[in-house]
Parts: structure tokens; sequence; C-alpha cells
């Protein structure tokens, strides 16, 4: 069933990550992909959010690291 409760929590959980991400280089963003990989557990925990919010900046600075090391299928 769908709560839009959960939805607001994770997007407010996204945008402060992403708010405080936005300052780092690409280079530390790769490092917290990688750590937050790592450390996820299931889908929508704090480090999935994390990992996807580095995704996300990576990808809109044009940075091609993730998708020339780690190809979507």
């Amino acid at each position: 069933m769908f709560d839009p409760q959960s939805n607001a929590v994770y997007f407010a959980r996204y945008n402060a990550i992403c708010t405080r991400y936005a300052l780092l280089t690409d280079q530390a963003l790769i490092d917290r992909w990688k750590y937050h990989q790592l450390r996820s557990r299931r889908r929508e925990d704090g480090d999935w959010i994390a990992f996807s919010v580095c995704e996300d900046l990576l990808r809109q600075r044009g940075n091609p690291y993730l998708d020339n090391h780690y190809p979507k299928d």
C-alpha cells in the first residue's frame, strides 16, 4: 500500500544529503558512493539514499566514472 508519508520522509532525507554532498568534489562523491554501496542493507535506508544522491550529482556534473566502471545492464 502506498504511504505518502514515507515518500515525504525519503525526499526530505534525499534533499538534506544532496545539500551537504553538493559541496564535495567528484572524487569525494565517488568515495562516498563506494562507502554507501557497501553499507546499504535495504532499499531506501540512509545509505541507499546517500549513494543515490552521489549517483545523481555525478551524472548532473557530467562525470562518467560510474557509467564507465559500473555500466547499467
